[in-house]
């Protein structure tokens, strides 16, 4: 403190946490690093996914949301920090998209086969409408999202449902 010139009086500050692993600019913890009961378990996972079943785009998207709540659900049943959740799900869920690749490469993308970098893109920008008399409300704008929200969580249990069987015997951690 005398080095910068403030008085040594001062109470320390309080730096804070960093962002959990496998976040932001982290990178996630190696796999040697996790949680081996997690592990165990999502490798289960992993090896009885239910990959016969993916029969269009939309199946696969309702494979990533259902094995990222399993992950979810396996680190909060084994009280895990926020560093062993996340890098725990990124691990998973690129195993995940690697085997449904394999599976079914007309469906699935790999991340690193994507373009990386910034996307360029471009705002047109639109005249704003003059005010006319009666004013007209649109009290409907949300009901698309709220709609296509409830068919994706629709989707979501009915791919849930079909591939139950799938999951039988799972270890619980």
């Amino acid at each position: 403190m005398d080095i910068l010139g403030a008085p040594s009086d001062l109470p320390p500050i309080a730096m804070p946490p960093l962002a959990p692993a496998g976040t932001m600019d982290r990178p996630p913890l190696s796999v040697d690093e996790l949680d081996p009961a997690a592990w165990v378990a999502l490798c289960w996972r992993q090896d009885h996914l239910p990959l016969r079943r993916l029969q269009r785009r939309s199946h696969y998207e309702a494979l990533q949301h259902l094995e990222s709540r399993a992950c979810w659900r396996t680190t909060s049943k084994l009280g895990l920090d926020d560093d062993q959740r996340y890098s725990l799900s990124r691990h998973h869920l690129d195993r995940v998209e690697q085997l449904a690749a394999q599976a079914r490469p007309d469906l699935v993308e790999l991340r690193s086969s994507r373009p990386q970098g910034p996307v360029a893109m471009s705002v047109a920008t639109r005249r704003r409408p003059r005010l006319r008399w009666p004013l007209r409300m649109n009290f409907t704008v949300g009901w698309g999202t709220w709609f296509s929200n409830r068919q994706v969580g629709l989707r979501d249990r009915w791919f849930r449902v079909l591939s139950i069987s799938d999951y039988k015997g799972a270890p619980q951690p």
